[in-house]
């Protein structure tokens, strides 16, 4: 059932203020009036975050207040500070304000006709972290469902308040809370983890919910809650962790669940805790999960692991001058196989759809090549029967030829007649001796030059 009442937020970004709300600031409009707003000023000019509302059906107008920058007012901007209006289902972007670039609060009108019905969310995004002209404020002046937000901060103070006191007693309401189709999508899910966690440990059943709330389901499906795979990365890592629990155990795909780890949309972590690690232990191997087991099973070097977590530690600070270094990384490092924005080659898979990843995922995908491997980029080894080796990416076969495009990214085929054995690798035709190649500098740079590229 889709939520009657006030439309609750959440932030992500940062830890600190991962599922909670920016503070609120006080900002002048150009009457003096003071204008109470979500602030990231106040938290900081290096914080970088999106605070992201539960969907809703799209009204016909909207009015918004905003202020803030994204570099200084001479300056050319490298990343755009804003609120987007994005449909729900597909995940466009509908509508886009941006910062006035001004400490001066200014009113956007929305006029949304066009999307009227639709089921739409708002996404404010911080993504300026240069510690200067980088922060912005904002406001939904209308409608009142997404202006008023006192009934959810009353409801979250006491979810809070019941898991920090550990009122047990309260379990069943914060159960019928989670039920409540009056009550926002995340304050339902809020209320189900806290009743859940209070009697001891998440249910099968509150982590079915969860997703069917997250997706919008009428039914507890965990094969329609995985289609809604943009939602599994707002999860919490013990939601995480139990779902992919479940997934395993209850007979779920597994094509899927390898698809949304590979394509970061659930945590590693989640299929590396022990009870999961032992499942797949005892399980016969077929294709699937032998895939997942060398997931959980995957052992860095303890080298690529320093460089790993020293990477990310700099990249909490990383400041927007990195992002020149880093695109000069990635001219001379990986153009030559990936394209982002339309340029460079094709070799590799391309690259546009990866700029939502979690830093995390981003630097194993460079220091790992073979811990996520495109399903489209798997290569092969083909035998003839002249005793040749060959490895490259199958494209199609027919009754008479095999075509498959090497290394290089050129195309070339052999005869069927010729062909003795084809074995799919798990291996990544990426050099995986980045961690040698790159700086921790260059790493962090690559990664925040491909951070900053609109997906």
């Amino acid at each position: 059932a889709r939520s009657s009442g006030a439309v609750a937020w959440q932030a992500r970004g940062q830890k600190k203020w991962f599922g909670s709300n920016w503070p609120l600031g006080e900002r002048f409009d150009s009457d003096g009036k003071s204008v109470s707003l979500f602030s990231t000023y106040v938290i900081g000019e290096k914080y970088t975050g999106e605070m992201v509302s539960d969907p809703f059906d799209c009204p016909d107008k909207m009015v918004l207040r905003v202020a803030g920058h994204h570099g200084k007012p001479s300056h050319v901007p490298l990343v755009q500070n804003r609120v987007d209006l994005i449909d729900f289902e597909s995940r466009e972007v509908l509508r886009t304000a941006l910062v006035p670039r001004n400490d001066v609060v200014q009113t956007i009108p929305w006029q949304l006709g066009t999307f009227e019905g639709k089921r739409v969310q708002l996404r404010a995004v911080d993504e300026d972290r240069s510690g200067a002209f980088a922060w912005m404020a904002f406001k939904v002046v209308s409608p009142a469902t997404l202006s008023d937000l006192s009934v959810v901060r009353a409801l979250n103070a006491a979810i809070h308040a019941a898991e920090d006191l550990g009122l047990v007693s309260l379990s069943d309401d914060l159960f019928s809370l989670s039920n409540d189709s009056r009550v926002s999508m995340t304050m339902r899910r809020r209320a189900g983890i806290a009743g859940s966690l209070l009697n001891g440990e998440l249910s099968d059943a509150i982590v079915l919910q969860v997703l069917s709330e997250m997706g919008e389901f009428g039914d507890l499906d965990i094969k329609s809650a995985s289609e809604r795979g943009h939602w599994f990365r707002t999860l919490e890592d013990d939601v995480a962790s139990h779902l992919v629990w479940l997934w395993l155990t209850k007979g779920a795909s597994r094509d899927e669940l390898l698809n949304h780890l590979v394509k970061g949309n659930l945590p590693l972590s989640a299929i590396r805790n022990s009870k999961c690690v032992d499942w797949l232990q005892s399980q016969s191997g077929d294709a699937g999960l032998d895939r997942l087991k060398a997931i959980a099973d995957y052992d860095a070097s303890p080298i690529i692991e320093e460089k790993l977590q020293n990477a990310l530690r700099q990249y909490q600070n990383v400041q927007s001058s990195a992002l020149g270094l880093g695109a000069a990384v990635f001219q001379e490092r990986c153009a030559n196989c990936h394209q982002l924005g339309g340029k460079g080659k094709m070799v590799g898979p391309q690259l546009d759809g990866v700029v939502v990843r979690r830093p995390e995922r981003l630097m194993q995908d460079i220091l790992m090549p073979n811990l996520h491997v495109d399903a489209a980029f798997v290569t092969s080894t083909l035998l003839l029967d002249d005793g040749s080796i060959l490895t490259g990416w199958v494209v199609r076969k027919d009754d008479e030829k095999l075509w498959y495009r090497d290394q290089a990214g050129l195309e070339k085929s052999v005869w069927v007649d010729e062909l003795i054995l084809s074995k799919k690798n798990q291996q990544s035709l990426m050099p995986s001796n980045f961690h040698e190649a790159l700086s921790g500098e260059e790493l962090v740079g690559v990664v925040a030059y491909l951070r900053s590229q609109k997906p």
